[in-house]
């Protein structure tokens, strides 16, 4: 017999403070933490609710461009050096990842130069002739006819 899972709702409230920390740029995880809510009642309830859902993915996207802003003041607030950069490298990573037609590494792979192999051809196909030639000639050459 298969077990039923209760359908869990999230509060106006707790859906609120989860798409203000979403644009803040928090993570699920810290999201959770704030409504005291497990991951997969969080998950849950996103698959169940499309429009909560929609709303959140949208939120979370603002939250991205957050972090992306956070990275021209950074250098300013962290003190450190290396936990500044290793800081925003993070960030930069994520937003490649999440945003790639934004902040992702742009390839351009538009050629333009031409080859010409039509000399690499020739001297191939002269090599070829050369030992059709060397082979013709021992075969006429061989004594066995």
């Amino acid at each position: 017999m298969e077990k039923k899972l209760k359908k869990f709702e999230l509060t106006e409230e707790q859906q609120t403070v989860a798409l203000e920390l979403a644009i803040n740029g928090e993570t699920i995880t810290a999201i959770c933490d704030q409504m005291l809510i497990g991951h997969s009642m969080f998950y849950r309830y996103r698959k169940d609710t499309p429009a909560f859902s929609l709303i959140f993915e949208q939120a979370r996207q603002e939250g991205l461009e957050k972090l992306a802003d956070e990275l021209i003041t950074m250098a300013d607030d962290v003190p450190d050096v290396q936990r500044a950069r290793l800081k925003s490298d993070n960030y930069k990573w994520l937003l490649s990842k999440r945003k790639p037609m934004i902040y992702g590494d742009r390839v351009d792979i538009h050629v333009t130069q031409t080859i010409d192999i039509n000399a690499a051809l020739d001297e191939a196909r002269s090599r070829v002739n050369t030992k059709l030639i060397d082979v013709t000639d021992s075969v006429e050459d061989d004594p066995a006819d």
